[in-house]
């Protein structure tokens, strides 16, 4: 509820999704599952 910086994370994350390692989008997605 409290998580305004995650949304901006995750749509970072998206857009560095292919920038970023397979290990490092396996956690993120993980980090937002709870989004």
């Amino acid at each position: 509820m409290g998580h305004p910086e995650i949304k901006i994370k995750k749509s970072q994350c998206k857009n560095e999704k292919g920038a970023t390692p397979n290990l490092e989008s396996s956690y993120f997605e993980d980090s937002f599952s709870f989004v």
